[in-house]
């Protein structure tokens, strides 16, 4: 029997609803792990991003220590070092320039290269600085440009880090929609399911209880139990026919006891009438 009434069909009705919800689950739990981890990820890049803006921090801040040293010792050492150190600041900042995806910071970035390129332009003139009033001017301009490059600096370095708090709250904000919605809907939905998966067995095993006990009374010759076939799965079927089997033999034994009634009838006339025969006299010839 494969009508929708049968049990085959409610058990893979239930099946399918729980693979369905299972569906679900794990769908929602994989949109919610793809958004934290897309802020996480994001927030990763910014952190990235301002290991690199220290990086060329540093080396600036170092190139600028080693042009005092420069003007103080007159030593080459001290000039090749303020120039590895600008180099490493220029690559720092073309990575930078790279991984930057924000056009307003990287509009930021290139302004930084601007003035880079500006305080390299004055590197050139460091060899042929001797005199005071020199070093003077030169001091002034680099300390212009040092000025302009740290602003630019702290701007890049403040947005980098309200994006990464912001990708930080937003996935905080995820992973607390997750605990605080989709872990209690969760458990409510297999609640429900559990529940009417509980009550569809619970429901079987009753009918089956009825029915058992239904056949014990008749095999005690009680043919008075109805079930009910009202369910149209097999278990209603077997009531029906039941009822009818139940029924048949009710009507048989009724006709059993009416044929016996009227045996018994039939074998107390003729017991008369055989004691009838015993009381009349014998005519003798």
């Amino acid at each position: 029997m494969k009508s929708r009434n049968s049990i085959a069909y409610k058990l893979l009705g239930l099946l399918g609803a729980v693979i369905l919800l299972m569906g679900m689950l794990s769908a929602f739990s994989f949109y919610f792990n793809v958004q934290t981890q897309g802020f996480l990820q994001q927030t990763r890049t910014e952190m990235e991003l301002l290991k690199l803006v220290k990086e060329f921090r540093d080396h600036f801040n170092y190139a600028r220590k080693e042009e005092k040293n420069w003007f103080i010792f007159r030593s080459q050492y001290y000039l090749q070092s303020h120039q590895k150190s600008l180099v490493r600041a220029q690559n720092s900042l073309a990575d930078l320039k790279k991984k930057m995806t924000d056009p307003k910071l990287t509009e930021r970035v290139e302004d930084l290269e601007g003035h880079l390129l500006h305080y390299a332009t004055l590197d050139n003139e460091l060899p042929g600085i001797q005199t005071i009033p020199q070093t003077e001017a030169f001091t002034q301009k680099a300390r212009a440009v040092d000025e302009s490059v740290m602003e630019q600096v702290a701007e890049i370095t403040n947005a980098l880090l309200e994006k990464a708090d912001h990708n930080q709250k937003l996935a905080d904000v995820s992973l607390q929609k997750y605990f605080l919605w989709f872990v209690p809907l969760s458990l409510l939905g297999l609640t429900l399911w559990a529940g009417a998966g509980f009550w569809v067995l619970y429901r079987l095993k009753k009918r089956l209880s009825q029915l058992v006990e239904a056949t014990q009374r008749m095999a005690l010759a009680d043919y008075a139990p109805q079930l009910d076939a009202a369910p149209g799965d097999e278990l209603g079927l077997l009531a029906s026919h039941f009822n009818e089997m139940s029924g048949k033999i009710a009507e048989r034994e009724e006709k059993i006891n009416q044929i016996s009634q009227e045996l018994i009838q039939a074998n107390n006339l003729l017991k008369k009438g055989t004691q009838s025969l015993h009381t009349i006299p014998k005519i003798r010839p």
